[in-house]
């Protein structure tokens, strides 16, 4: 089956293409690995909400940011919630193990993390900070970014402006 077929039926994902990391540009394609080990490309998301936290468990910034947004994803049923992690709780590089227990402690699905040692993809999106908040729209906009903590009513405040 083709895995990103709803993303190909309407729309031109091959027409997309990003332009940074800040509010108003066009996401760029973020590939890396799920918690289950599955290839992720957040173009495959296309047409959807997103809420994305990408940062280091070795600050509490980003734990924070976890249980503050986990508290409100309940209300917003069609956003996919995505965890980015570059460092588990110990400094130690994110890989499967801990991506599953991310995704077991906080319910973000999927929770993804990079392969590669320098961690290119995840350096470029935490864009020099230990915890980065991303709202995109359905076009791949980013529509809001938070460095540091972000609080739960923020979030789900960004998400009500986009239903």
């Amino acid at each position: 089956a083709d895995a990103d077929a709803d993303a190909d039926a309407d729309t031109a994902a091959p027409g997309i293409e990003g332009t940074g990391y800040s509010r108003g540009d066009i996401a760029y394609n973020l590939t890396a690995t799920d918690q289950g080990g599955n290839p992720f490309a957040l173009y495959d998301r296309l047409g959807g909400t997103i809420a994305m936290v990408v940062g280091n468990l070795d600050v509490s910034t980003t734990s924070d940011t976890l249980s503050n947004i986990q508290e409100i994803a309940a209300d917003h049923p069609g956003v996919t919630f995505i965890a980015f992690i570059g460092r588990d709780a110990t400094g130690a590089q994110c890989g499967q193990s801990c991506a599953a227990a991310v995704q077991g402690t906080y319910g973000f699905s999927p929770v993804i993390w990079e392969a590669s040692a320098a961690m290119p993809t995840f350096n470029a999106w935490a864009q020099a900070m230990n915890t980065r908040t991303y709202i995109i729209d359905s076009g791949m906009e980013i529509f809001w970014t938070k460095s540091g903590t972000a609080n739960g009513s923020q979030v789900d405040d960004k998400l009500d402006d986009l239903d």
